[in-house]
């Protein structure tokens, strides 16, 4: 029995890399998304068509709790791992000293946000489709 196995593609354009002034024919690429994004309503309805005897209310319920407890955990500064990333949150922007307190307009707070090794093995998957350069 042959195996036939999902296929991933992502497509992406090139544009100019801000960062490279002095190389001019340097570029990054710019993974074409859309033409909507996914959100728990997506996800509750996906979860049902694939055959969940859960009702639908129940399982956008859960799936907003879940979301809520990973959002009031890192709110509280805590790390969250999760099947397909770790959330670790940080504090960039240089403090000018040991006793230096959080400045708003140098510090900001934000997460960085790194592939599980589940998701690091799926991402192996991928094949890429240059656009070419971005219009």
């Amino acid at each position: 029995m042959e195996n036939f196995e999902k296929e991933y593609y992502w497509e992406f354009y090139l544009r100019d890399n801000p960062l490279t002034k002095d190389d001019a024919n340097d570029c990054v690429a710019e993974v074409k998304t859309g033409p909507k994004t996914l959100r728990n309503e997506d996800i509750a309805k996906e979860i049902k068509r694939r055959g969940s005897e859960t009702e639908y209310e129940t399982i956008l319920s859960i799936v907003s709790q879940h979301n809520g407890i990973i959002e009031e955990n890192l709110l509280n500064g805590q790390s969250v791992m999760t099947d397909l990333c770790l959330f670790t949150p940080r504090i960039p922007g240089a403090f000018p000293s040991p006793t230096a307190q959080f400045n708003p307009a140098v510090n900001k707070l934000t997460l960085d946000i790194v592939p599980s090794k589940r998701m690091r093995e799926a991402l192996k998957k991928v094949k890429t489709i240059s656009l070419g350069r971005k219009p």
